[in-house]
């Protein structure tokens, strides 16, 4: 018997988020740069927290639910169990083959396994074990923390600023910007040294829709507040596609540098290409400010998605597979969003079917999912 359809999703998210964790490093930026905070402070999770800040009750102000976003990301979101993993039989099985001694002191898990920011950018309170933090994503509190507590300030600055004013400006990543979340997100997600994998860390993989969703966990409430009338999950998909694409690129060329055989980073390049075709052709653009303000429709999503699933039977592995599976259910989902009705369980039904699958009947039940868009 399947488990819940809530427990399936989270539970396969933890499984992933035990190594593949989106954190505040370099990485590989379609916006050279845009990640990239230098000379601020990080504070750390607790100037983020108390019942006037984050982990109070949620209040509505300029038109977002906020005040327990710490809560909610602290019971629900792997990224703040990140750096706990560190120390479990996987994690120390792989750092031994790696010879290193302790993983969760080693940089190179650190690097996505916490804000593992320079040490003069380390405030009193920031720590690597508050894990995948507030300003991992956020940005180093040091100069927004006081003004972005006054309502309407953050939206102001985003008024006022562009991305990349607003993290010159203040040092905060503007994760509204899809490109700048997606960017960040792939800089764990999809970056990884291939003698890692080969000591066993699982093959990284990413599908933005998805990956916002929390792999589809239909009880999970995102700390954030989704835009209102906005496909957002096509758009999602298709911004990380586009991004995806660059980041496996800089795979490929990373592993080859290194005299590491590319073959499963060239086909991650494959499927994102086919993936920003697709956006290209039903959403008019293949770039990340085309896509921001791209018209998607339910029909234009729906269209995505058979396009998509056309690609399932050339899905080589299980990491292919989940890519597939989980753009077509982003690209599905939009199109119910957009209709204002609920997947229904049948969505469900052929979305767990298809997770449990391979070859031909992999295809089948995602072009089953696909078939529900209208």
């Amino acid at each position: 018997m399947l488990p819940s359809r809530a427990n399936r999703a989270s539970g396969l998210l933890m499984g992933l988020s035990v190594f593949s964790v989106v954190a505040m490093v370099g990485g590989v930026s379609a916006e050279p740069g845009l990640t990239r905070v230098d000379r601020l402070m990080y504070l750390g999770n607790p100037t983020c927290t108390g019942a006037k800040c984050h982990s109070g009750d949620p209040k509505t102000q300029s038109g977002q639910e906020i005040g327990d976003e710490f809560n909610i990301w602290t019971d629900a979101d792997p990224h703040a169990k990140a750096f706990a993993t560190l120390s479990n039989a996987d994690s120390k099985a792989i750092a031994s083959k790696l010879a290193i001694t302790d993983a969760a002191s080693s940089a190179r898990c650190l690097t996505c396994h916490s804000a593992d920011v320079p040490e003069p950018q380390r405030g009193e309170k920031w720590a690597h074990d508050q894990a995948v933090s507030c300003e991992a994503c956020h940005g180093p509190a040091e100069k927004y923390l006081e003004p972005h507590a006054k309502a309407g300030w953050t939206g102001e600055q985003r008024k006022a600023l562009d991305a990349n004013g607003m993290r010159d400006t203040h040092g905060l990543l503007d994760t509204s910007h899809l490109g700048l979340r997606a960017t960040m997100c792939t800089a764990c997600h999809l970056q990884i040294d291939k003698d890692m994998v080969d000591a066993g860390h699982p093959a990284l993989k990413f599908e933005m829709g998805a990956y916002n969703e929390y792999l589809w966990d239909v009880d999970y409430v995102p700390h954030w507040t989704k835009p209102e009338q906005d496909p957002v999950n096509a758009r999602l998909w298709a911004i990380g596609q586009v991004v995806s694409l660059e980041a496996a690129k800089a795979q490929v060329e990373a592993w080859r540098a290194k005299n590491w055989e590319p073959g499963s980073a060239e086909g991650l390049v494959k499927l994102y290409a086919k993936g920003a075709e697709i956006a290209q052709k039903h959403f008019g653009a293949a770039e990340v400010a085309g896509l921001e303000a791209a018209a998607i429709s339910a029909a234009s999503a729906g269209a995505a998605a058979a396009d998509l699933a056309g690609q399932a039977g050339s899905a080589t592995n299980q990491q292919e597979r989940e890519i597939v599976l989980f753009g077509v259910a982003s690209l599905v989902h939009t199109c119910f969003d957009l209709n204002g009705a609920e997947a229904p369980d049948a969505f469900w039904d052929a979305y767990e079917a298809a997770l449990d699958s391979e070859g031909e009947s992999f295809a089948a039940h995602v072009k089953t999912l696909a078939a529900m868009a209208k």
